[in-house]
Parts: C-alpha cells; structure tokens; sequence
C-alpha cells in the first residue's frame, strides 16, 4: 500500500497503516520530504508558521497544545482547507505544498498526535526533534511540524487543469 508514503522525496516512513509507532526518531533523506497542508486563508507562506496559535481553537482550559499540521494525502489537506470555521467566517480554501528539508529530525510517535502540549513539544525541540509523524483522532497520518526551521519552502499548489479530453488527471 502507498497510501501512506509520501507524495516525493527522499525519506520514507514505513507503512503506518499495520506498523506500531514506536516513538523512534527517523531523518529526513535527500531531496528533503514533500507535505501539503490545507487551509481556510490564502496567501500564507513559511514565515506565517506558527508552533503555538493564540488564535488556536484546540487551546482550552489552559492548556496550549501547539504544532504546524501536514499530510501526504491530497484528500485529508483537501478536507482541512475546506472546513468551515466555527465563527462562519468565509475561507478561501487553499492546499499548500511544505517541503521539510533533509536532514530534519522526525519522531514517530504512538498514539493520536492531535493535540501536542507544550511541555512535550518543548522536550522534544530541547531533544533536536523537528516533527512529530502519527495519528490523529480519525486514524490519519499526520505531521505535526514543531520546529519552523524544518520548511524549507511553502506554497499554494494549483489545482489540476483539465487537459486536452476535459479530463483532470493527477500527477503523481
């Protein structure tokens, strides 16, 4: 199954979807590590990251749980980019491409990874961890990008045009 491979680059986690995380630290190989991350604003780039939001819906009762999310699946960023907000807001739903550079450190870690508190994005920065790799709630593979320095670059993908036949064909 490639479901859960990575869309290019040079680093491969093993196939999540029957493995154990086993909260290893793996590194990102050459040509660095393509991701997509949906979202609701255009025009972000990669100094527009944030570890910690203080907009963040997922902050309650003073908790602050932090990390920059990423998938390999078009579908799942799809998704993010397209939920509506809570405060019926518009959104202008975009898909970012994120390119993790070579070299950057990713701990792959048991259990849902949706909300990473401080204190443990903390610990694993001061350990030289850049990414956390695991699960949300939903059983989606997800990165949680803790350390900024880890993007090398950010930005809007295009949607696929149709060709010559009207068809829309996806490159892989």
């Amino acid at each position: 199954s490639n479901a859960n491979q990575p869309p290019s680059g040079g680093f491969l986690l093993h196939d999540a979807s029957t493995a154990k995380l086993d909260d290893t630290v793996k590194t990102v190989g050459a040509g660095g590590l393509d991701l997509l991350h949906g979202s609701t604003k255009d025009g972000l780039t990669a100094a527009d990251i944030q570890v910690f939001n203080p907009n963040a819906t997922q902050n309650r009762k003073g908790r602050k749980n932090g990390g920059f999310y990423a998938t390999a699946d078009a579908t799942v960023a799809d998704k993010y980019a397209n939920m509506p907000r809570r405060d019926g807001a518009p959104i202008t739903p975009t898909v970012y491409g994120v390119k993790l550079k070579e070299g950057a450190k990713v701990l792959e870690k048991s259990g849902d990874i949706t909300r990473l508190g401080e204190a443990f994005i903390n610990e694993q920065r001061a350990n030289g961890v850049d990414v956390v790799f695991g699960k949300d709630a939903r059983g989606q593979s997800e990165y949680a990008i803790i350390n900024p320095a880890a993007v090398v670059s950010m930005a809007k993908k295009e949607p696929p045009k149709p060709n010559a036949s009207g068809k829309i064909e996806l490159t892989a």
